[in-house]
């Protein structure tokens, strides 16, 4: 006979020790920030989204530890992409990632997107537009 309070504490353990978070890994906060999709439709020209933000007020000391981005955009157009802070931008080579880049940089700022089509590129529509930042 199977034993169902035994089986139930050990997916509690399981579930609890994934969820766990990693020693040294977490930051003392996070916040999400999601904006609309954009249509990059001219060549050679800079096509910024909406600012991505702390949805609170964030100490004026907190700084940026580390960065996670995603978005979908179609896999067959290239298309420059940059996640930007109001000090400096990094490329970005692939539509998925984290980046430590702009660690030690204020985390109460907006971030944002920058997309650029090359010459004799056809205009793409980028959507799922996420960036996810922890902060100390």
């Amino acid at each position: 006979m199977i034993n169902f309070r035994c089986l139930r504490f050990a997916a509690a353990s399981l579930v609890l020790t994934v969820l766990a978070p990693l020693p040294g890994y977490a930051a003392q906060g996070s916040w999400v920030a999601s904006a609309p999709g954009v249509r990059v439709a001219v060549p050679e020209r800079e096509t910024r989204s909406s600012p991505l933000a702390a949805g609170v007020s964030l100490a004026s000391d907190a700084r940026i530890e580390r960065v996670r981005w995603r978005f979908d955009a179609p896999s067959m157009q290239p298309v420059g992409v940059w996640l930007c802070h109001p000090s400096r931008c990094i490329p970005l080579s692939q539509s998925f990632g984290e980046s430590a880049a702009l660690a030690g940089l204020p985390a109460s700022v907006p971030l944002h997107f920058v997309f650029r089509l090359p010459r004799g590129g056809r205009a793409v529509q980028i959507n799922g537009l996420q960036v996810i930042t922890d902060y100390r």
